[in-house]
């Protein structure tokens, strides 16, 4: 299997995780617990609303273009679900197109931050993501899960709110 599709594939599990984890507010589900890596028939058609919406605010309406639309959890989910995984692959590559790996990383309106770990999976040995000023969330701050066996640790540099994540031994600077 080609490395990056590899790579999405363990990213998966985690972005489902971190989106059902922001819905425990929600009435609970009905029926058998989810995979762990794919989507429920219900959670599917959710998702698929919250896609249609935010491609039509996006792209069509334009409604939503500048807006704070990841502060909606359904919006979020679609993100999450959809976009997050097709920017991933499409960062890695950009980052294969490059002669060698990069060193450091810097994601400027990182949002989720998937430019930021594709980065990492690439091999970048340092990478900061900074979200867009105008929209501070805790979900921007947090990003999904990271693999203990990847070891990196996320840290912040003094003075920011800029999520840093470094791979080696879970130094933090």
């Amino acid at each position: 299997m080609d490395r990056p599709l590899a790579d999405l594939e363990r990213w998966i599990p985690r972005l489902l995780a971190r989106w059902r984890a922001s819905r425990r507010g929600q009435a609970p589900r009905r029926g058998p617990r989810p995979p762990p890596d794919r989507l429920a028939p219900d959670e599917l058609r959710e998702v698929a609303r919250g896609v249609d919406q935010l491609s039509r605010g996006l792209t069509r309406e334009r409604a939503l273009a500048g807006a704070r639309y990841m502060d909606e959890e359904r919006l979020l989910g679609a993100y999450l679900l959809f976009y997050w995984p097709i920017s991933y692959l499409q960062a890695r590559g950009v980052l294969s197109e490059l002669p060698g790996r990069a060193r450091a990383v810097l994601d400027l309106g990182s949002g989720p931050a998937p430019m930021a770990f594709a980065a990492l999976d690439a091999g970048a040995a340092e990478v900061t993501a900074a979200p867009a000023p105008r929209s501070r969330r805790r979900a921007r701050s947090r990003p999904p899960p990271a693999s203990r066996s990847r070891r990196a640790a996320g840290t912040r540099r003094a003075g920011t709110r800029s999520p840093r994540w470094r791979r080696g031994s879970g130094s933090t600077r």
